[in-house]
């Protein structure tokens, strides 16, 4: 059975934020938590289980996990995950919550139910798990979302990660109204989830969020065109920096070479195709560009684990 994890700060706050560095592999246990939880791999990758299923991440991609959901995470090395912790119903009136130094979990009280119906809809569109039935829908998106998972444009990633610094100042270093602006942020946080094409954060950023920002069109280059064959020279054009520059670069943001993270992200649309669109696996693999079908079943098992048979399976038997 899966363990509990306490919140980070219990009893003293409602919204925590948590930067880890994996520097080398690591395994976290099944585990299961009150709060809910969203995980961003600012760089890296990692395989998270939820449900039965295995599915990978990359750097770009969000986690939302809600209370008692069971998961795991495999993560490989040179990986950074930004993990924001927080509880919903306690995020105004702390003190009713808490008794004897511990969080409760109750009823809101009357003069906080609008706020509550906010913050409910708020994950009901970030969450579709219990909206939206594997036989309901063909679309992919939608069913990695029920997963709880979403791949964010390389933009939207960028001002994303800039709120999550923003918020993890307020949380390490609180001055006057830092619980107002907590809330702020983690709401422009949640907001994100449901837009497209989100503007920037005009503020001064972290010095590896303006790394993400000078490869920002290589990561985007991936993202519309990883189907067509990209060279990393074609990426390096994109920054206009020298080949040699932009490889060392990319691999500091990202935390893969060029090539790795690439790969990584066709095998990541080859599973969607496979799993939630019941499209063959050589058809899968030509359609992210990979048209060599031993080639793209050695790449696979190699970065998931597991051929594509299995993943193939998963869907025949939901079905």
């Amino acid at each position: 059975m899966a363990v509990y994890y306490t919140f980070p700060e219990a009893g003293t706050a409602s919204i925590h934020v948590r930067y880890e560095s994996f520097p080398d592999a690591f395994w976290v246990e099944p585990h299961m938590h009150t709060f809910y939880e969203f995980a961003f791999v600012s760089r890296g990758s990692c395989i998270h289980t939820y449900n039965s299923l295995s599915l990978p991440l990359i750097a770009g991609d969000l986690l939302l996990i809600s209370p008692d959901e069971e998961h795991s995470y495999v993560i490989n090395p040179d990986t950074d995950i930004i993990n924001c912790y927080f509880f919903p119903e306690r995020i105004y009136q702390l003190s009713s919550y808490i008794v004897d130094g511990s969080f409760h979990p109750q009823k809101p009280p009357k003069e906080l139910i609008d706020f509550q119906a906010e913050w409910d809809h708020l994950l009901t569109t970030l969450s579709l798990r219990d909206s939206i039935s594997p036989l309901e829908t063909e679309n992919a998106s939608d069913l990695m979302q029920r997963q709880g998972i979403l791949h964010l444009s390389p933009k939207a990633a960028l001002q994303l990660e800039s709120l999550l610094a923003a918020l993890y100042e307020e949380c390490s270093e609180p001055q006057y109204n830092s619980e107002e602006m907590k809330r702020a942020y983690l709401q422009l946080i949640l907001g994100i989830f449901g837009r497209t094409g989100a503007g920037n954060v005009e503020k001064a950023l972290p010095s590896s969020i303006q790394k993400k920002r000078q490869i920002l069109n290589a990561l985007t280059l991936i993202d519309e065109h990883y189907m067509d064959p990209i060279t990393v020279q074609e990426m390096a054009q994109a920054t206009s920096f020298s080949e040699t520059s932009f490889r060392k670069i990319f691999k500091e943001v990202t935390g893969l070479s060029p090539l790795d993270y690439l790969n990584r992200y066709r095998i990541i649309q080859a599973l969607k195709l496979i799993q939630f669109k019941d499209v063959p696996i050589a058809d899968a693999a030509a359609q992210v560009g990979i048209y060599d079908a031993n080639y793209f079943s050695r790449l696979f098992k190699k970065l998931l684990g597991y051929s594509p048979r299995y993943f193939r399976k998963i869907r025949e038997d939901e079905v």
